[in-house]
Formats: structure tokens, C-alpha cells, sequence
């Protein structure tokens, strides 16, 4: 097994690390005692409390005024702040919308620890005030958005938003960019209301120059206005006047050892109603991309923090060779929209020409009973060149409760590919087969897709009507492909010569799919039909999926013949089929809620849907082979109920419970019908069975998550369980002969089984100069599947686990340590064979980046890697890439980075997974060690450039 020591060394190394880092933190502040101070605020001419002000406390001694702590009163007016330090210079500052600002300096004394402020009085604006230049606070409540002044946060000239969100406190910038607010996750990240060039986060908050940003607002969108826990967080960023027309991007190019090489160009321009983007790239070092989007991902400016680059993909097998190019463009035809007025149409165009080549070595240990088992030695060559082009597009359109969204996107491919496979098979008395393969095929595909959408709520703003709402989707999916192949096919048995075969054999197949698509809803029909208070509360909703279609494929097979040196038909391969499939589930939903609410105190919600639908399919299936013939339907009862509580204690926690069963059927296919046995496939021969019926999957799943709203360290964790049980499950009967050639027969057995288990934590601890993220994420998942194996019934149980640990530390701009421990395992038993398989996969990685002067980065990351088998050796190997960055130019434009990776000359890519009664270890073609000199320019502008 897994040699331990070498994944403790990172964890030892990190420890050691932050234990120095914040020692010398506690040395620096000199104290960890901390008092407190708390208050009441209220309007003394009309003599009530005021809820809802903002509070913050910052530091006020001379050239410090960093914020430290801010809140919202509560329903009684209060505030109260702890774990601030004690005999320093504070200044508390209350803003209230209406109110003049309270500004007031204190000390916390280190003997009493505690300062009362008692009774704050604000005093309401005069409207005859004249007009004063006041010092924007950093903090302010405007109605339900909270704001965050940028000027109030004194950073490097070349910051960028990510670097202004990690100074506010409360706020949490996770190591993939996910962003925080007292816990809570942002779902969407706004530019002055719209999102900004595909919403992705880190586009934003690593691009945009802090300079440029007005304000930082967060606030709360209700999804159903019905439900207040319906809701999530947003945040948008608010650009200075003028800030609104800009451009971004990359442009970079690198050339290292062994003929590797890279180069990116990335250009993002903006305007309050337009954004576009066109990207390129091109390498040799797998850095592989499949859109726009993960290009302009990982080309952004990051500003002044350090950063642990995405790096080439040392694990993929074989050597790809992309290059791409694309462009993105969305128009708001709304200059400002929001969600009840919106009117946008976004275009994605990208193509990619990428070519691979790999080669593999491995070995499969098949059991055959309790004392027989086959071992396939199996080696691959492969090489294939495909080129793809996407094109999509969408347009939105939101009127008040009005909602029309038109889509479509349109995907063309075409490829080449050549194999080569050996395979020898050993029993434990030597060989007893062996075959050899080579294929070379040529194809093209294209698919179509197009949907529209139309929904109509309820108006909120309009007197309650009796009809709440309809929606209404409909889609066409058109899918064409055409592929010719050719196989040349040479199997030997060395236990039964007359199993011997030889094939030279072609392939055309044509095919064409057409699929429409129409769901409809009525919904909360209950007052349509009842009073309001009728039927104790339940309402109740309807709803039709019909879906149609027809697949049409034709097959032309060639063997060739040696006397007359020419290809001639096989009838029997030879084949046109075409299958007709119709799908409908009319469903009734009941519903009921439940709700205790007191304002800006708590939240509890109770919701309850119980769904009643029936599942009727018709499957047509017409060939030119009599046998393939069938006209078959189902009909089954799937019902579905789901149970939610949700328990917001505000400024506490957000804690929900879900509780959902589901049932869904499985038809069988025409392959596994009634299959054309194609002899090529040597070691595989799939039989049909007219007999099989519907398999029906029962599913019971439980989720968990809390979300901790407190003002510091928060934590987040939450887990979910489900289990299902399938009953006539299409499972295989598989009979293995001497030659080692599978037979398998599809059939229908009751005792399928599984349940997945997952859960995650995520806490992040913020000190006065340094960051510590903590994130874990678990998951088991165990089935049981019946089989037969060479007449043998036995259950083949499997458990599957993977588990993830990041520790992600940063100190000011300068320092920054990340450890990632992935481990994942497989265990597979026969339980009539008495076999047991299991496997582990183990990687530990210790990154690390320092500035040890303003514009140099040094970065560096070491991963351990281990797999281990039944039965095998472990292989265990560490990969060190290095990396040395200097930012040149006064805006830091100019970039020269030298890497040096996988500096021991190690890596090696480990094939090792396991299935019902085999598992499979060995080594494949990945890239390795190789040194690169890469320029970047990063070109920015926000505003317009000024004149001279």
C-alpha cells in the first residue's frame, strides 16, 4: 500500500509554516486580549429606537484606519461588538438613511475590557442644510442593500476587487472564487446591475481595478415572494462614473525544452450596454479548454495578491495539441436592467482543432470462479485529430411577471482516429488466447438544438387575481452523424483453434435523430376553483411532459474477400433500423407551506409537495431484420414527495432539512433487445433477450446544510445521504469460456441496491494580517448488483470513496501556503466467488507562493501520488513544478515568468479502477518533465483614456 510518510511531510511542512507565520502575528500585536463595546441608538424626537443602522468600529490611530468589525441594530435598536483590542485609538461611526452620521472616538481599557456607549442619539437631517463635503463612511445600509465604500479601503494602486473584498471583514474570497458574506454564499456577481461577460466571478473580481470601483453592494433577491427563505445573496460591484467603458485581457506567449510551447490571447471590451470577448490559444503541454469562458478564466490580471497558477495537465493521458479561437458577445438592449425589467441577447462562438496521441500498458485480472482467473495483458497505440465548432446564442426577455427566453446552439465535429490494440490472455497454466486490432475510422456530427420558454407569474404590484400563473417550454433537438471504419481484426485461441478468426472489415453508418419536447404548468390553481381558505391550505398545481421523436439508422458493412482481392456485402451486418419513441407524464401537484416569521429576528418555513404522475412510453422499433421488430409500451405510477424545513435565525444560522422520495423506470434499448453480434469484438459478445421488461428505481435522499451567519470565523457544513432500490434491474449474465471470451445475456433480477453518502465543511478564520481556509468534502457511495457469472449467481458488491481536504492560508499580499489531500478508493467482492478487489489512489500536494519584493512571485507546488491494487505493487511518484513571475511596467502589465516542471523527472500516469469481477492496474503516455520562458502583457483600461 500507499507509502504514508510521504503524504505527512506536506501536512508536517504546513503546520510548521503557519505556526512561525502566526507566532510572529502574536508577536506583532503583542496582546490577544480583546474587550468589547455595545450600545443603543435612537431617535430622541420621536422617542423610538432605530433598527436597521449601521454600526462599524475601525481603527483610528494615525495612518491606520482599517475597519475591523461592522453590524446592522437590532429590532431593539442594539449593537455589540466583541474581540476588539484593548488601550488602542477606535473610532465608531452609525449611519442611519435620513440621519446625520455619529462619529466618535474611543478606548477600550484594559482593565474593564468593556465600553458602554449607553443611549446613541442621531439627529435627523435639516433639509435647509447646506450642502458639505462629507467623508463617504465605509459602511452603510441603503434600505435592504448593505455598501461598501472602495474609497474607504486604502490598497495598492494596481488592486484589483478580489483584493478590496478580502480587506472587508465578514466577506471571504475562497480559494476557487467562490465569495462569502457572513456565511452565506453569493450566488451571483453583478457590474453596475448585469452580468459581466458570462457571470463568471473571478472575471470579475480579478480583472476589475479596485480604482475604478464607486462601491461594493450586497442585498438579497426572493425567487418566490411568497416564501422570504426563498432567497439568495447577491453582489454587485458598482463602477465610478465614467468606469463604465473599458477593456481587459492577455496576451502571452512561451517556448521551453523539448519543443514545448504555449501562447493565449484573451481581449475583453465593455460598454454599459455591450461586452465582448475573442480568445485563441494554442500548446503542446495539455492545457486543454472547451470554451471562451475557461480561456478568460484563467487570463485574468489578479492584481497584487499571490497566486498558485493553473498548471498543465500532467495527468491526462497521452500528449494533446489544441488550438482554439472564439468570441462571446452580450447586448443589453436596457442599459440598466433588473429582474422584472430585462431585455438581453448573448452569442458564443468557439472552435477547437486538437490532436492526441497515447499509448497505454496494462493488465486485467478477471476471476472466473473460486479457483480459476484470466489475466488480460493489454498495450495501446492511438493517435486522433478532431476538430469541433460550437456556435449558441440566447436572448432574455423579462417584463414585469412576464418571462420569454429563446435559445438554440449548434455543435459540428469532425475526426479522425487510428488504434492499434494487443491483447494477451494467461490463465495459470499459460496462454490461452491472443488478439490483435486495427482500426482507423473517419466521422462527422452535427447537432441543433432550439427552446423556448415563456412563463407568467403572479403581479405582485396589480390586486391579487385568481390565475397565478402558467409555463410553457418547448424544444427540437436535430442530431445527424456519419462514420466510416475500418477493422482489421486477427484473434488466435491457443485452447480452441476452430475459435480462431480473422477480419478485414468496413463500416458505413448513417444516422439521423429528431426529438420535440413540450412541458407545460398551471400553477396554484386552487383559487380558480375554491375560496382562499379552502382545503386547508393545500394548493395545487398541474403539469404535462410530452416528448416525441425518431431515430433512423442505416448500416453498410463490407467483409473483405480474398479471392476476388475486392470488399462484398455482409448481409447480415448490413441493416436499416428505425425506432419511434413516445413519452408522457401528466402529473398533479398538492402543495402546502407552512411559516412563523418575526422581523430581523427569525425564519422558520415548513413546505410540503406531494406529486402524482403517471409514465406512459410507446417504443416502436422497425428493421430490416424481422428479429429487431417490436412494439412495445409501458405504463408505470411514479410519485414523488418532497419535504423541506428551513430555520433562519438571523445573524445565527441557516439551517435546512430536506427530505424527498422519487421514482423512475428504465426501458431496455434495442441492443440490448435484439442486438446485430458483430464477430470483430473477439473477447465480447453481447446476446439480446426479447423477455426484458422495465426496471423501476425507488429512490428515498436526505440533505442537511448549515450556513453560519455569524460575524466571524464562520463555518458551513452539511451532508446528504440517499439509497435506492431497483426493482428488475437490467443487469448481465456473463459466461466467460477457456478462450477467455465473454458471452454476456442481458436480463431482468430483483436486489439491486445502493446508497451514496457526501458531506462537506468549510470554515474560514480571518486574523488581523492573515487568512486559514478550511475546506473538506467526502462521499462513499456502495452498491450491490446481482449477476451471473458462468452460471454462478452471486451479488457484486462495490464501494467507491473520494475525499478532499484544502487548507488554504494567506498573510497580507506577500505569503500564501495551500494543502490538498485527495484520496480515493475502490472495493469490489463477489460474494458467491469469495474475491475481493480494492484499490487506492492517494495525491498530497504543498503549494506555496512568496513575494520577496513587491513585483517578484515565487511560486511552488510538490505532489506525492500513490496507487496501489490487489495483488500489485504500489507505484508512487512526486511531481515539483517551479515558477519564478516579475511584473515589470507601472501598471504591472509586463510579465516574465521561467518553470521549471516536474523538476525529479517522475510523473507517470497510473491507470487503476476496478469493475464487477475484474480490476485493471497499469501505466500510460502523459506529459513529463520540461522547462518554459513565458512573456504576458496585460493590456487595461477602465474610462476613458485621458487626453494629454
Amino acid at each position: 500500500m500507499a507509502n504514508w510518510s510521504y503524504h505527512i511531510l506536506p501536512v508536517i511542512l504546513l503546520a510548521v509554516s503557519l505556526l512561525c507565520v502566526d507566532f510572529a502575528n502574536a508577536q506583532d500585536k503583542g496582546t490577544i486580549a480583546t474587550g468589547a463595546v455595545n450600545g443603543l441608538v435612537r431617535d430622541p424626537v420621536r422617542n423610538f429606537v432605530l433598527k436597521s443602522a449601521t454600526v462599524s468600529v475601525s481603527r483610528a490611530s494615525k495612518g491606520d484606519s482599517t475597519l475591523i468589525s461592522y453590524q446592522i441594530t437590532n429590532n431593539y435598536g442594539e449593537f455589540s461588538f466583541s474581540k476588539l483590542p484593548l488601550g488602542q485609538s477606535l473610532k465608531l461611526q452609525i449611519n442611519n438613511l435620513g440621519y446625520q452620521p455619529f462619529i466618535m472616538k474611543f478606548t477600550i481599557s484594559p482593565e474593564t475590557k468593556l465600553y458602554q456607549f449607553k443611549e446613541i442619539d442621531l439627529v435627523e437631517k435639516s433639509i435647509s442644510l447646506s450642502e458639505v463635503v462629507v467623508t463617504a463612511p465605509p459602511i452603510v445600509m441603503n434600505g435592504d442593500t448593505l455598501e461598501f465604500n472602495a474609497s474607504a479601503f486604502k490598497l495598492d494602486s494596481n488592486a484589483v476587487v478580489e483584493d478590496l473584498l478580502r480587506k472587508i471583514p465578514n466577506i471571504t474570497v475562497w480559494g476557487d472564487g467562490t465569495i462569502t458574506v457572513n456565511g452565506r454564499e453569493v450566488k451571483r456577481l453583478l457590474v453596475n446591475g448585469k452580468e459581466f461577460f458570462g457571470g463568471d466571478t473571478k472575471i470579475a473580481t480579478e480583472n476589475i481595478a479596485k480604482n475604478a470601483v464607486e462601491k461594493i453592494q450586497v442585498y438579497k433577491t426572493l425567487g418566490n415572494k411568497s416564501n422570504p427563505l426563498d432567497s439568495t445573496v447577491e453582489m454587485n460591484v458598482k463602477l465610478k462614473k465614467g468606469m463604465e467603458i473599458g477593456y481587459f485581457g492577455k496576451l502571452s506567449a512561451g517556448y521551453g525544452s523539448s519543443g514545448r510551447y504555449e501562447a493565449d490571447a484573451v481581449l475583453n471590451a465593455f460598454s454599459p450596454k455591450l461586452q465582448i470577448t475573442v480568445a485563441a490559444a494554442s500548446n503542446n503541454i495539455n492545457k486543454l479548454v472547451g470554451d471562451v469562458a475557461t480561456l478568460s478564466r484563467n487570463s485574468t490580471f489578479k492584481g497584487v495578491g499571490n497566486r498558485i497558477d493553473y498548471r498543465p495537465d500532467f495527468s491526462i493521458s497521452g500528449i494533446t495539441k489544441p488550438v482554439s479561437i472564439g468570441s462571446t458577445m452580450s447586448y443589453n438592449f436596457i442599459e440598466k436592467p433588473d429582474s422584472f425589467n430585462k431585455s438581453t441577447l448573448s452569442i458564443n462562438f468557439f472552435n477547437q482543432n486538437s490532436k492526441n496521441d497515447k499509448s497505454s500498458s496494462s493488465e486485467t485480472t478477471t476471476t472466473l470462479n473460486l479457483d480459476e482467473k484470466i489475466f488480460d495483458q493489454k498495450k495501446y497505440i492511438g493517435s486522433s485529430i478532431y476538430n469541433s465548432t460550437n456556435f449558441d446564442s440566447r436572448y432574455e426577455l423579462r417584463k414585469r411577471n412576464h418571462v420569454l427566453e429563446i435559445s438554440q446552439f449548434f455543435v459540428k465535429g469532425v475526426g479522425h482516429n487510428e488504434d492499434k490494440n494487443e491483447i494477451n490472455s494467461l490463465n495459470k497454466d499459460g496462454p490461452v488466447s491472443a488478439n490483435q486490432s486495427n482500426d482507423r475510422s473517419d466521422g462527422k456530427n452535427t447537432s441543433f438544438n432550439f427552446s423556448v420558454n415563456y412563463s407568467l407569474g403572479e403581479d405582485f404590484n396589480k390586486f391579487p387575481k385568481k390565475f397565478k400563473g402558467l409555463a410553457v417550454a418547448y424544444s427540437i433537438a436535430v442530431d445527424n452523424a456519419a462514420n466510416t471504419r475500418l477493422t482489421l481484426t486477427n484473434f488466435k485461441s491457443f485452447i480452441d483453434p476452430s475459435a480462431d478468426i480473422k477480419f478485414d472489415r468496413k463500416y458505413q453508418t448513417d444516422s439521423r435523430y429528431i426529438k420535440h419536447k413540450l412541458d407545460m404548468q398551471l400553477l396554484n390553481l386552487k383559487e380558480m376553483f375554491f375560496s382562499k381558505t379552502a382545503l386547508w391550505g393545500f394548493n395545487f398545481s398541474v403539469h404535462n411532459s410530452l416528448s416525441f421523436g425518431d431515430r433512423k439508422s442505416t448500416n453498410f458493412v463490407e467483409d473483405f474477400d480474398n479471392p476476388s482481392f475486392t470488399y462484398r456485402d455482409n448481409a447480415y451486418l448490413s441493416n436499416r433500423t428505425k425506432t419511434n419513441m413516445i413519452e408522457e407524464s401528466p402529473s398533479f401537484i398538492l402543495r402546502k407551506s407552512l411559516s412563523r416569521d418575526i422581523s430581523n429576528r427569525y425564519s422558520k418555513r415548513l413546505d410540503f409537495s406531494a406529486s402524482a404522475s403517471q409514465k406512459l412510453i410507446r417504443q416502436i422499433i422497425v428493421s430490416d431484420k424481422s428479429f429487431q421488430n417490436t412494439n412495445r409500451s409501458y405504463s408505470r405510477f411514479v410519485p414523488e414527495v418532497n419535504i423541506t424545513y428551513s430555520n433562519n435565525q438571523f445573524t445565527e444560522f441557516n439551517k435546512r432539512y430536506s427530505l424527498s422520495y422519487t421514482t423512475s423506470i428504465g426501458i431496455p434499448s434495442l441492443e440490448q433487445l435484439a442486438p446485430l453480434i458483430d464477430s470483430t469484438n473477439s473477447y465480447y459478445i453481447r446476446k439480446g433477450n426479447f423477455r426484458l421488461k422495465e426496471s423501476l428505481k425507488r429512490m428515498l435522499s436526505f440533505s442537511f446544510s448549515h450556513e453560519d451567519e455569524t460575524t466571524e470565523s464562520t463555518l458551513n457544513y452539511g451532508f446528504t445521504i440517499a439509497a435506492a432500490q431497483i426493482e428488475s434491474n437490467i443487469v448481465d449474465s456473463i459466461y466467460i469460456n477457456n478462450s477467455n471470451i465473454q458471452t454476456i445475456y442481458p436480463i431482468n433480477l430483483n436486489g439491486s441496491r445502493n446508497v451514496a453518502l457526501g458531506g462537506n465543511i468549510r470554515k474560514a478564520f480571518k486574523m488581523s494580517v492573515s487568512e486559514l481556509q478550511v475546506k473538506l468534502a467526502s462521499d462513499a457511495g456502495f452498491s450491490r448488483t446481482p449477476n451471473y457469472i458462468n452460471g454462478t449467481f452471486t451479488f457484486s458488491d462495490n464501494l467507491n470513496t473520494s475525499t478532499n481536504l484544502s487548507l488554504y492560508y494567506t498573510r497580507r499580499e506577500y505569503l500564501s501556503f495551500e494543502l490538498r489531500y485527495a484520496l480515493s478508493t475502490y472495493r469490489s467482492r463477489q460474494t458467491a466467488l469469495n474475491n475481493v478487489y480494492d484499490g487506492l489512489n492517494l495525491a498530497t500536494t504543498f503549494s506555496s507562493s512568496v513575494a520577496p519584493a513587491k513585483r517578484i512571485a515565487l511560486s511552488s507546488d510538490l505532489t506525492f501520488n500513490s496507487f496501489s491494487s490487489s495483488n500489485s505493487n504500489t507505484i508512487s511518484f512526486a511531481i515539483w513544478n517551479v515558477s519564478l513571475a516579475c511584473r515589470f511596467m507601472k501598471g504591472n502589465n509586463l510579465e516574465f515568468k521561467f518553470s521549471a516542471l516536474d523538476l525529479l523527472h517522475q510523473n507517470s500516469s497510473v491507470i487503476n479502477f476496478g469493475s464487477l469481477n475484474s480490476f485493471t492496474i497499469g501505466t500510460q503516455q502523459t506529459l513529463q518533465q520540461y522547462f518554459m520562458t513565458t512573456i504576458s502583457y496585460y493590456p487595461r483600461q477602465f474610462g476613458k483614456k485621458r487626453k494629454k
